[in-house]
């Protein structure tokens, strides 16, 4: 549509040209488009490149940059608390000689393995350690 529109104002620019090339006799409209057709070509070339950036800006999709915060979210993470206790046994038990230093949480993607950690262990494990 955009580039229709182009083409129309630089056709309409040509045919005044034309239509008055001879200078007796001119119609005022027709010599007013004879002077200005080049320009106002350019400028209506101008704003639609400019629009076009403008739409291809507005319909990007704006990535969302979002950081997790395990506190905030573990308030809202639900349903895996016997796996929580399980790890939170494992690495922080009552009896110190039988803590691990590391435990590994495996699974399929997309199973909660991130969510088990960031949302319900580590809030765990902080809430433990600070006597709640």
């Amino acid at each position: 549509m955009d580039v229709l529109l182009m083409l129309l104002g630089a056709l309409l620019g040509m045919a005044a040209n034309y239509a008055t090339s001879q200078t007796d006799h001119v119609p005022w409209p027709l010599r007013l488009l004879r002077e200005w057709s080049v320009p106002l070509v350019a400028v209506v070339l101008l704003l639609l490149v400019a629009g076009q950036v403008w739409l291809h800006f507005l319909e990007r999709p704006v990535a969302i940059a979002r950081t997790w915060n395990s506190e905030d979210d573990g308030g809202v993470f639900f349903g895996r608390d016997s796996e929580i206790r399980d790890l939170v046994g494992r690495l922080n038990p009552s009896a110190p000689a039988r803590a691990h230093r590391f435990v590994a949480v495996i699974g399929p993607s997309g199973s909660g393995k991130s969510s088990l950690v960031r949302a319900g262990l580590l809030p765990a494990l902080r809430r433990r350690r600070a006597g709640g």
